[in-house]
């Protein structure tokens, strides 16, 4: 009896209502989730990949130190590409999950990991469009500092 508690615990009593407009658009929403979220670990192992090819062929060209750096800077954006990566595969298997098992408890966990990937994904936005501004702006003060001259 007491194990049968422990693995019901995880279990919503209160049944998922939910019309079969809703099923399918969270069906079809978690498929594709799925999808674009294996093709990001694809794109992302790539980016590894290649950060390490890009390491041991500039030792030769540019030096260690450069090589190095450039490694160090393809790697960090591939772990920054793999939070919102693995935030979208949980949805997917937690909506799958959900719906499979009619579970309320578990779709509320699936839609709050949605919501922390487009958060994580907004303000990935905000911060790359600051940067973009202040590339853009010292870019116009060092050609206007070329005009003094």
């Amino acid at each position: 009896m007491e194990n049968q508690e422990i693995l019901d615990s995880g279990q919503s009593t209160d049944p998922l209502i939910l019309n079969d407009r809703a099923v399918s658009g969270l069906e079809t929403a978690s498929k594709w989730a799925f999808f674009l979220s294996i093709l990001g670990y694809v794109l992302v192992g790539l980016m590894v990949l290649m950060s390490v090819i890009m390491l041991f062929a500039s030792i030769s060209k540019l030096g260690a130190g450069i090589g190095v750096l450039i490694f160090v800077l393809y790697m960090a954006i591939a772990g920054l590409y793999f939070i919102p990566i693995r935030l979208l595969q949980l949805f997917a298997d937690g909506t799958k999950t959900a719906l499979a098992r009619n579970d309320e408890t578990a779709m509320g966990e699936a839609l709050e990991k949605l919501g922390k990937h487009y958060r994580f994904i907004g303000i990935l936005t905000i911060v790359i469009m600051a940067l973009y501004g202040l590339v853009f702006v010292f870019s116009l003060l060092k050609l206007g500092g070329m005009g003094m001259m």
